[in-house]
Order: C-alpha cells, then structure tokens, then sequence
C-alpha cells in the first residue's frame, strides 16, 4: 500500500489545481489566503471538491472548503482523512466519482439551483433530494445550456449515476 500524501504534496497539488481553474498563474496563490479571497466561487467549490475527491479518494463535504478555508488548511484536513485507518475501522474511500466529468457537472448544477449536494453520493436519487418534476425540468434544461446535451428519460427515482450517464448530445438547430 502507498504511502498516504503529504500536506506539502497536497498544497503543491492544489495550488496548480487552483491557479489552472481560476487561469491564474501559481506564484499568484498564496496558500494561506482563504479560497473565497482568491475568488473561488461556490461552483468551483464543488468541482474542487469532486476533484479532490477522485485525486486522495476521500469523501470530502463541501461544508470541508468552508471549515478549512485556504489551501494549507485544507491539505492539512485532507492529510488527515487520507491517513491510514485504525485498526478496525475502514479506510475512507469514494466509490464513485473517480473522473466522472458529467457526473460532477450534474452535482455543481444541483448545488447552483440550491440542492444540498454535501452528502449526495452516486445512488442519491432525484426524489431523495427532495426535488420535484419543477426543478428536475429546471435541472434539464440547465444541463442543455451548459453542456450541450439533453436528459431525456430523467424521473424523480432516477440515480444520479443514472443521469450522469444518460446525457446525449442536444439537437443542432438546423441552417436554412
């Protein structure tokens, strides 16, 4: 079994992860600096998020960025949650997430219409999060316009693993 990251990997990690999202250079993040300082909006929490995530393989709730707010807290929280489990207890690992893009999406447009996405995990469905066709349309047509795909098929029991694999690509309108 490899070793666990260190704080320093983590912090190296992220900085270029964060000044790649935020088209930044590196030397222009001080990883002391809280993240909603260096312009990090809500959106770029959850796609950080997710993207921890599937990089240390920890479960790591959005309310996390909030509570460890810059870049050395956060390496030093994850440290923590990637370290070897106690005897007895099992490791903490995501079964899903792992580079799943549309799936991600899928999350930071739950969370943009104010969908609670801090405990969802692949099996949540539509109905679980308290969602109704309304906002399940809403949902759809979200998707449409940021992606360029359609939901077709979507109900209320659907998974989220089963909408993040759904998506076609939308009707091109056609030239006359």
């Amino acid at each position: 079994m490899s070793q666990p990251p260190t704080p320093v990997e983590i912090r190296h990690w992220l900085t270029g992860h964060l000044a790649a999202l935020l088209e930044v250079a590196t030397q222009d993040i001080d990883p002391q600096t809280p993240l909603d300082a260096l312009g990090v909006t809500s959106m770029e929490e959850v796609i950080i998020t997710a993207d921890l995530e599937a990089r240390y393989g920890v479960t790591l709730p959005i309310a996390d960025m909030r509570r460890h707010p810059s870049i050395d807290a956060l390496a030093a929280h994850i440290t923590t949650r990637t370290a070897a489990p106690a005897a007895g207890q099992a490791p903490t690992t995501l079964s899903f997430r792992h580079g799943d893009r549309m799936y991600d999406r899928l999350v930071a447009m739950l969370f943009e219409i104010g969908i609670d996405t801090s405990h969802v995990t692949a099996q949540t469905t539509f109905r679980q999060l308290d969602m109704d066709s309304l906002s399940l349309t809403e949902l759809a047509v979200m998707a449409a316009e940021k992606s360029g795909t359609r939901a077709d098929g979507m109900t209320l029991d659907t998974t989220l693993a089963e909408a993040a694999q759904q998506p076609t690509p939308a009707a091109q309108p056609q030239q006359a």
